[in-house]
């Protein structure tokens, strides 16, 4: 055992050995022949009993024989085809095959058979992933049948001397030529992934749209590609995309939710959107306290949840504390209610028709907190100098006032109401209604030279 590793732990099935002797070993094809098949134990003394035995060949399959006292199991087979037939035996108790036994079957040989593979990709004796393919047979001899046998063990066959499929998984596929009384001909091809590429237009009443997202969705919902138009409303996804089927999906402020399968096929591929205009819906309700119900002066914000950006904004009557707020597109928003001595309630609301009731109650904050913020919102900070002009501390760029937001957002959260102000807005006069009083000014502290 490696050290400092975790074991590996494992159920691995065992398979006990075997010993098989079929009778007759050789058989001509088109000729019913008994065969007798002996199942024993490795010691080629003990039989093994109750082995279920049948033969396995193209499109044939005898049925299932137990082995008897003695091990053995006795069946008739009649198969039309050279150049072997697979014996088989199973437990009838378990998912595994015991043994798979070829026997020689005597039949004629195809004169000069060939098989081959055309796609519509130019690509020639391979296959493209979900995309169609054509396989060709050459053969003399009447009566054939073509197969082609797919990854996943599926069986396609037709009597014409070509046969069209679509792989949709990689692997191989075996192609082979079948005539009564004559040896198998097989080839096998490979299935190769196949690319393509994706542009388009994204408009509205015929105006192009900037700034909208599209993305590609692949069958299991993951998200596979995306890209932003241009000025013109144009995009590129800008890399090789699999030959798959996919759904497009754009979700942009204003406008409906869209949503449309596509094949992205070999080489370049063109899909424009149009999108449709979004209609307007309101959202109304009430805020009110959990405490005995009474109706709040709140202010009622409306966020995008797309850029996060304030869209709409309202105030409570004070005397029933009901809202409405502005129309707005059918899209969904973060709503936020609050007011005085009371804790903020957000709420995430989908407009999706002409009005959407929403009441919020809140609680009661447990205190009240005026922020006076004179630090840096954003931009760069200059370098600060002595009065003889020497450099106290370099200049940098000040991210745009992160640490005070985070601080009051989790102030919030843990249930103050907050005020924010600067000190050449804030009136010292009024600063008794607070409970607490933070200031935040961002120093740049250097050397003291």
């Amino acid at each position: 055992m490696a050290q400092n590793r975790e074991p590996y732990v494992a159920d691995i099935n065992v398979i006990v050995p075997a010993t098989v002797t079929i009778h007759p070993n050789v058989i001509d094809a088109n000729v019913p022949t008994v065969l007798t098949v002996t199942v024993m134990d490795a010691d080629g003394v003990t039989p093994q009993v109750g082995i279920n035995v049948w033969a396995e060949g193209l499109g044939y399959a005898t049925t299932p024989v137990p082995t008897d006292s003695r091990g053995v199991a006795v069946f008739s087979v009649d198969y039309p085809y050279g150049p072997t037939l697979d014996i088989v035996g199973q437990d009838p108790g378990e998912t595994y095959r015991l043994f798979t036994e070829p026997i020689t079957v005597n039949a004629l040989t195809l004169d000069s058979p060939d098989l081959h593979v055309t796609t519509d990709i130019g690509l020639s004796d391979a296959f493209a992933l979900n995309l169609p393919g054509t396989l060709h047979a050459t053969v003399v001899e009447p009566g054939h049948v073509l197969h082609a046998i797919l990854p996943d063990g599926t069986d396609l066959s037709t009597g014409d001397y070509s046969l069209t499929l679509t792989p949709t998984e990689l692997g191989d596929v075996q192609g082979i030529i079948a005539v009564s009384g004559y040896d198998l001909y097989s080839e096998t091809f490979e299935i190769i992934e196949a690319y393509g590429t994706l542009t388009g237009t994204v408009s509205s009443t015929g105006s192009p749209l900037a700034g909208v997202t599209v993305q590609g969705y692949d069958a299991g919902l993951e998200l596979v590609f995306e890209a932003v138009t241009n000025a013109e409303g144009l995009y590129d996804v800008g890399e090789d995309i699999l030959v798959a089927d996919y759904t497009i999906v754009v979700d942009h402020f204003g406008y409906l939710h869209y949503e449309s399968a596509l094949f992205i096929n070999y080489g370049a591929n063109v899909h424009d959107i149009d999108l449709t205009p979004a209609p307007s819906g309101v959202i109304f309700g009430t805020v009110t306290s959990s405490e005995g119900g009474e109706p709040l002066d709140a202010t009622v914000k409306v966020y995008r949840t797309d850029n996060d950006e304030l869209y709409a904004e309202t105030t409570t009557d004070p005397a029933d504390g009901s809202y409405t707020t502005p129309p707005l597109p059918y899209f969904t928003y973060r709503v936020v209610a609050k007011a005085w001595h009371y804790i903020p309630a957000t709420i995430e609301i989908t407009v999706e028709e002409p009005t959407v009731e929403k009441h919020f109650v809140l609680d009661p904050t447990i205190g009240d907190l005026l922020v006076i913020d004179d630090s840096v919102k954003s931009g760069l900070v200059p370098d600060k100098l002595a009065a003889d002009g020497s450099l106290l501390a370099p200049g940098y760029t000040c991210d745009p006032g992160k640490d005070s937001v985070d601080l009051l957002a989790d102030l919030e959260f843990l249930g103050y109401t907050t005020t924010t102000e600067t000190m050449g807005t804030t009136d010292p006069l009024l600063w008794e209604n607070y409970d607490l009083l933070l200031e935040f000014d961002l120093r740049i502290v250097g050397e003291i030279i």
